[in-house]
């Protein structure tokens, strides 16, 4: 299957904080044209866990891979489950209507796992509600082969393999708007995997308990990293 038009999937999304409507489009992984991330600006809001508190819903994993095993970072180290917070917002209408999302989402959220010394799954999750509870459609990332570098300022370099991808459309919307972004008929529930074996170059910032990455690049490593964060669970 050709992966062709992938939406706002990618290692990379700015913190998105309140604010109006926009986005840009950047491309993604240098030379492969056709793999695009769209990274809203800081137009988003997150979601408090209740009216009355300033607490963070951090979104769950919603794919098949458990955390195991450690990544060395300098003098810090990656083991287990990273989220970023439930984000929604006026912005969602606007990739909505630009054909970037399925109809029916509300909001969306990331997660990082480490799944073995030298492997990781990245998911990018869509959700229908803005608790970021029930899911529209989901893509998974499998990486392998990671590899820290050398330090580059405050970031490490960090280089892997996008092995495989999943996708997963769970409501009508969401497969009819897979269906036009990809070069397959999805179905409803099941699940489509396509082989991918590139490599890229990257940086990755740990201080605590976040991480942060850059804008992935198969043929030289980026300048900087996103300001998105990533928070252990």
């Amino acid at each position: 299957m050709s992966i062709g038009k992938l939406s706002i999937i990618s290692f990379v999304l700015v913190l998105l904080i309140f604010g109006c409507a926009k986005e840009k489009k950047e491309e993604y992984g240098g030379d492969d044209s056709s793999y695009y991330t769209y990274t809203p600006e800081p137009d988003f809001s997150y979601t408090p866990s209740t009216s009355y508190s300033s607490s963070i819903i951090y979104v769950s994993p919603q794919g098949d891979s458990s955390a195991s095993g450690s990544l060395t970072v300098g003098t810090s180290t990656v083991s287990g489950t990273y989220t970023t917070p439930c984000f929604y917002g006026s912005g969602i209408d606007s990739l909505i209507a630009n054909g970037m999302l399925p109809s029916d989402t509300e909001a969306f959220g990331f997660v990082f796992m480490l799944t073995d010394n030298d492997n990781a799954t990245r998911e990018t999750i869509l959700f229908t509600d803005t608790s970021c509870t029930d899911v529209n459609f989901l893509e998974e990332q499998l990486f392998e082969n990671l590899s820290i570098g050398d330090q580059s300022g405050s970031n490490y370099k960090f280089d892997f393999t996008l092995k495989k991808m999943k996708f997963l459309a769970k409501t009508s919307a969401a497969k009819t708007w897979a269906d036009s972004n990809y070069s397959t008929e999805f179905t409803i529930g099941t699940k489509v995997v396509t082989d991918n074996n590139t490599a890229y170059k990257s940086l990755i910032n740990v201080s605590g308990d976040t991480i942060k990455t850059a804008s992935p690049n198969t043929s030289s490593y980026p300048t900087e990293v996103s300001s998105i964060e990533y928070v252990k669970q």
